[in-house]
């Protein structure tokens, strides 16, 4: 009889062994979920969120792909948007089917107090408005981008040529901002990735082969 419980007790912990190993392998879901940023049009920066990096629990590792060098670093919010806030960049948002997807956002215009109020009175130098309208474009376009590298601003940041690969863990009032230089676009390579809990709470081989 004790022979006939031996063989039972083998075949049932032979079963919980391979039902264990299953779980861990073949049946086994995916571990992390990743989303790639489509970016409609380049800017010099690019904005993530918090919201979006917390839009799936767990840590973010956040992954920049580049021609060059590659720049990301992250601080509050508020303070990213106030470094951006006479600067063209993309923002990062999430559609209803979860897709990240960039929306552009432009400075708002400002005025300045001291300037002079526009007369009718022509120019001394002979100068026509048109020439005028043009040399300012010009200055405009001349002004260069500002390269966010070492800004007192950023909590952490992150630089290497090529490649950026950031584990992060950050909470929805933070936000990262990517770019290559300030002048020229940011990278469109960008993903955010987070881990998915699959615990297997069924049969497990440490516990089979102790029971055995």
């Amino acid at each position: 009889m004790r022979f006939v419980w031996a063989v039972v007790a083998l075949v049932l912990a032979t079963v919980m062994i391979g039902a264990g190993i299953a779980q861990r392998t073949i049946f086994q879901g995916p571990r992390s979920t990743t989303a790639e940023v489509s970016i409609s049009e380049s800017a010099p920066y690019l904005v993530i969120d918090g919201a979006v990096l917390t839009a799936n629990p767990g840590s973010q590792t956040l992954r920049v792909l580049g021609d060059g060098p590659v720049f990301a670093a992250y601080g509050r919010t508020a303070d990213v948007q106030a470094w951006l806030a006479d600067a063209t960049y993309n923002e990062v948002v999430r559609t209803e089917d979860g897709a990240l997807v960039t929306e552009g956002v432009e400075p708002e215009p400002t005025v300045d107090p001291s300037a002079a109020p526009a007369t009718d009175a022509p120019a001394d130098d002979g100068a026509t408005t048109e020439d005028t309208a043009t040399d300012q474009g010009a200055e405009e376009e001349a002004i260069p981008g500002r390269n966010p590298v070492g800004s007192d601003l950023w909590l952490d940041e992150y630089q290497q040529e090529d490649l950026v690969i950031a584990p992060l863990q950050l909470p929805a009032d933070m936000s990262v901002i990517i770019a290559s230089d300030g002048t020229e676009p940011a990278p469109t390579t960008v993903s955010v990735t987070w881990p998915i809990a699959n615990s297997t709470p069924g049969p497990d081989p440490s516990s089979s082969v102790a029971a055995f």
